[in-house]
């Protein structure tokens, strides 16, 4: 799931220093997750990144896919 807090930090204009460093390190923290993201699709893992409001609408969509391809 993807946390919509970390992303309002990341994503909005930093009126001092602490602003500035706390959206440094939600950016980071959302670059690390990207990567775990990416080497687990490598790895063959299928993975779902979405808000909480798309979760259930995605994960079923996800699933028709995967089924499609007969993976399972």
């Amino acid at each position: 799931l993807q946390d919509p807090v970390l992303n309002a930090i990341k994503n909005e204009r930093p009126a001092d220093f602490k602003d500035v460093a706390r959206s440094v390190i939600a950016d980071e923290m959302a670059r690390e997750r990207r990567i775990v993201f990416e080497r687990l699709r490598r790895m063959g893992v299928h993975g779902l990144d979405a808000p909480v409001d798309e979760i259930g609408a995605q994960s079923i969509e996800r699933y028709l896919t995967i089924k499609r391809q007969e993976l399972i």
